[in-house]
């Protein structure tokens, strides 16, 4: 080595920052870390519980303290490094707790079990069982309860990011379990290092049903009771406007919103009547479609009984029911249900539909955004001027709902029961639209 070169080399060792950049300060409350510009991120393991990152690093070059590289190549061991920042992990299991003391220990009761992995980086869409093995924590040798249930996602898309299984046990005694998870049909790269565990307790069944990672308890009836009342102002503001009597037409509107809920329930079992209906699930289920029906027929009988004009009612009433359909579909979106279908599409958002959290096509978010559109749309004309002729706002309104939900449909993740109605619903509900539109223009 020359002298230049010497004196190069011992600048750079004087200099802290070079010096800086070849430490790593593993003491304990330290959380400043560096690491030499050869060394590389091997793995990274973030757990599930939410806690610390522990992320796996290659072992930087050791120093002597003054910068001066001692004898340690890039492939040396690797170290344990956790900086402190809560992450969701690659596998985690999660039991299902319910915090009211009350329905702790009523009957009957379920396990709920939460398995989290990231779906594989590369490969086909494919299916991924999980199995899920637990023992009661007062068994004994002479009289084990155990468990060993299996759950099958399919298909499991490459590249989909996070996705978190769902499972409930029924039928098992109730008090604390140890659980073990993990993938026992899939990727190799999944079967892998997948086994986790959880200890927990089971709980009231209805609820246990209910939650899920992603979910929130109690926000479909409660944004769906916040668009009642949101359409019921609205509908009492435009009929107040109109000159229409109020009373007549808001204890109309109360009556058909009662009635809307018994259609709506009644709507659902009728389309899904080959669904089994035991267990928790015999109380949940309603349908849109069967509240309109039911309401629209509710304040047709009423506004006739107390002679109030049909069609003017429907036209202030039609604004209001779409606003206040976009508003309750939000609940869909944090209550888990009418969900979208999975992607691995990066503008998909993650969401659950009480099973199966994952990234998904917002279904929900682009009904109530469409609703939000044609409601506002319909109440600016019904506040503007008296719409002429009648009942031509309250055809254009819901046609133009109906065909966005009609378009939104395939976007959701269950199929339609129906071959050739939504397109037939499609054509009408178009047809209705540029009728109806064009004698508003006109």
């Amino acid at each position: 080595m020359g002298r230049k070169q010497k004196r190069r080399a011992a600048r750079r060792a004087k200099q802290p920052g070079r010096a800086a950049a070849t430490t790593v300060d593993l003491a304990a409350g330290s959380r400043s870390r560096s690491v030499a510009p050869s060394s590389e991120l091997i793995n990274s393991v973030r757990p599930s519980t939410g806690g610390p990152r522990r992320r796996q690093v290659a072992a930087p070059k050791a120093t002597d303290g003054s910068g001066a590289e001692a004898a340690r190549d890039s492939g040396a061991a690797a170290l344990d490094v956790d900086d402190g920042t809560p992450s969701r992990g690659p596998s985690a299991l999660e039991v299902t707790r319910v915090g009211c003391e009350e329905l702790r220990d009523a009957d009957p009761q379920a396990l709920g079990l939460s398995y989290t992995f990231r779906a594989p980086s590369s490969g086909a869409a494919g299916p991924v069982t999980v199995q899920f093995d637990g023992v009661h924590r007062s068994s004994t040798a002479g009289a084990p309860d155990t468990f060993t249930t299996h759950d099958v996602i399919d298909p499991v898309l490459p590249n989909a990011g996070p996705i978190t299984l769902t499972h409930r046990v029924e039928n098992i005694p109730s008090g604390e379990w140890d659980v073990t998870a993990s993938i026992v049909a899939g990727p190799a790269d999944l079967r892998r290092a997948s086994s986790v565990t959880a200890s927990g307790r089971t709980g009231y069944a209805p609820v246990v049903s209910a939650k899920a990672p992603g979910t929130r308890l109690g926000s479909w009836p409660g944004l769906v009771g916040l668009g009642a009342v949101v359409a019921l102002g609205l509908q009492s503001a435009l009929v107040l406007r109109s000159g229409l009597p109020m009373v007549a037409v808001l204890s109309t509107s109360l009556l058909a919103c009662l009635v809307g809920l018994v259609g709506a329930r009644v709507y659902y079992l009728v389309e899904h009547r080959d669904r089994p209906r035991t267990g928790p699930a015999r109380w949940t289920g309603m349908c849109l479609q069967g509240f309109v029906l039911a309401a629209m027929a509710t304040m047709i009988i009423g506004s006739v009984v107390g002679e109030v004009p049909v069609l003017a009612v429907l036209d202030l009433s039609a604004p209001a029911l779409v606003i206040g359909a976009g508003i309750g579909r939000l609940g869909c979106w944090f209550g888990g249900c009418c969900a979208g279908r999975p992607t691995a599409s990066r503008w998909g958002l993650w969401s659950s539909d009480r099973r199966l959290g994952m990234r998904r096509v917002p279904a929900q978010l682009i009904e109530a955004s469409a609703a939000a559109g044609i409601g506002l749309a319909a109440a600016t004309v019904a506040w503007s001027a008296r719409p002429a002729p009648v009942g031509a706002l309250f055809v254009a309104t819901l046609a133009a709902y109906v065909l966005a939900r009609q378009l939104v449909f395939p976007l959701r993740s269950l199929p339609r029961n129906t071959r050739y109605g939504r397109a037939a619903i499609i054509v009408a509900s178009a047809v209705a639209v540029a009728v109806a539109g064009g004698l508003l223009v006109v």
